[in-house]
């Protein structure tokens, strides 16, 4: 687990991010704070297994699945 502490980052949780996610509009609100909190500290994406959220995932942070990110040339640049 620490070495993927390596690679990416884990962010703070503020509560103007738990305002934002209400107004964010994707149904979920767990998905919402990921968008805000992401777009907050511009991540160049977020990567997930969740089907939901790859399918409704709005701009302005990227949404992908971690096969496509590990098959993409994203890894490579790490």
């Amino acid at each position: 687990m620490r070495s993927l502490f390596a690679v990416f980052s884990i962010i703070d949780l503020l509560e103007t991010d738990c305002h934002k996610a209400l107004d964010f509009p994707l149904d979920d609100y767990e998905d919402a704070l990921l968008v805000v909190c992401g777009n907050r500290i511009g991540v160049d994406y977020i990567i997930t297994r969740d089907e939901e959220f790859l399918d409704k995932a709005k701009p302005p942070v990227s949404v992908i699945s971690p096969v496509d990110f590990v098959n993409s040339n994203k890894m490579k640049k790490l």
